[in-house]
């Protein structure tokens, strides 16, 4: 059980740094996008960070 809790949190961890990382490099190629769906793309983000976990 402690052991799986770990992988998915660990998982879970790279897959936002994962997320992070791409909206970084899109958001410095297009201001405008940065702009107008920033809001949209954070709470996206949080979303999905937050209810990875809970989905199995």
């Amino acid at each position: 059980m402690i052991l799986e809790s770990s992988v998915v949190s660990v998982t879970v961890s790279l897959n936002c740094n994962v997320i992070v990382v791409f909206l970084t490099v899109v958001m410095r190629y297009n201001e405008c996008f940065r702009l107008i769906h920033i809001g949209h793309i954070i709470s996206l983000v949080v979303l999905t960070c937050e209810l990875r976990p809970f989905s199995k």
